[in-house]
């Protein structure tokens, strides 16, 4: 019997989109799971006891990874490619000219397929929307890494019990769920990078009030909620805005761009936490992450190109 994730992946473009939305969703509710297991295990057993746990996941991504075949339309992209190449070697043309010999099942470009897939992204069709995409992603990541990071630095500053973080975590992840959920079906309905922005928009006026406001365990969580409602679960649009910024031929590599940026991010806001502490104080700090780099990739996301509310991915070639 095949599984429901296996026949999402398998099946048609709208399972692809709800798929996105899926493995979107999840991220909330891991980081849930992750804030309720640590709330249960850490007073019980300790904390190294999480990376025990830790390795479950692990070996069911290894397990999923394995187990999904890739979509037809990336195999005929791999098969223009390898036909380019073979009748550019015979006929002594160059790949463009060759590739527009060659027979795809799938509509493509296929003079910009046969190039270089970073190359694509950053033609002159394509480099604005690279650039913002990857600005949007870094600064995004880095408020949302910074602040999920360094809370305990906020509980510490307001002298909240840090037993008390877990449970905060464990209240604004299960929120971000709702939050993901909706800014997926209201992106469908109404755009998904207007919905991202209009999240981001919200999302900053919560961590406004995260930053100068909160100043006890309810304030600290009522307002962090607030946070990872909007601004964290605008991703359940963002993602698959970001991807449909993109052409067919170039979309997987589109994604690995994101997910460099979304690395850079988090990296950057592990390093810079302590020095921003120090040189903006605590509310400072937390405004920087929570309302600047909420409201800069609104902006940036506004200087991608309008895609129909409701579009499928695969209609989007050139």
């Amino acid at each position: 019997m095949v599984s429901p994730l296996l026949f999402l992946i398998q099946h048609g473009v709208k399972s692809y989109i709800f798929l996105i939305c899926d493995a979107q969703i999840g991220w909330p509710v891991g980081w849930f799971l992750g804030s309720l297991i640590a709330f249960l295990v850490v007073p019980a057993w300790g904390w190294r006891w999480l990376f025990v746990i830790g390795v479950i996941p692990a070996l069911f991504v290894i397990w999923v990874r394995r187990s999904v075949e890739e979509p037809e339309r990336f195999k005929d992209m791999q098969e223009l490619r390898k036909k380019a190449r073979e009748v550019a070697a015979k006929k002594g043309e160059a790949l463009r000219e060759a590739a527009a010999e060659v027979a795809t099942e799938f509509q493509v470009a296929k003079d910009k397929a046969v190039q270089f897939t970073y190359r694509q992204l950053f033609a002159s069709d394509l480099a604005r929307t690279s650039i913002l995409i990857f600005l949007w992603q870094v600064i995004y990541n880095y408020g949302a890494g910074a602040i999920i990071s360094w809370l305990p630095a906020v509980f510490l500053f307001y002298k909240v019990p840090l037993v008390n973080l877990y449970e905060a975590s464990a209240w604004a992840t299960g929120i971000a769920v709702l939050g993901y959920l909706s800014a997926a079906a209201l992106g469908e309905r109404f755009g998904r990078r207007e919905i991202s922005v209009l999240y981001l928009v919200i999302g900053a006026i919560s961590g406004y009030m995260l930053a100068f406001h909160a100043n006890n365990f309810v304030s600290i969580t009522v307002y962090y909620s607030g946070y990872y409602f909007f601004t964290i679960g605008q991703m359940g649009a963002a993602v698959a805005f970001a991807l449909e910024s993109f052409p067919t031929r170039a979309r997987g590599t589109g994604g690995s761009l994101l997910a460099v940026a979304t690395w850079i991010g988090f990296i950057a806001a592990g390093f810079t936490g302590p020095m921003l502490f120090k040189a903006m104080g605590t509310a400072g700090a937390v405004a920087l992450w929570t309302l600047v780099c909420s409201l800069i990739p609104a902006f940036l996301a506004l200087g991608t190109k309008h895609v129909k509310p409701g579009r499928e991915l695969e209609d989007i070639v050139v």
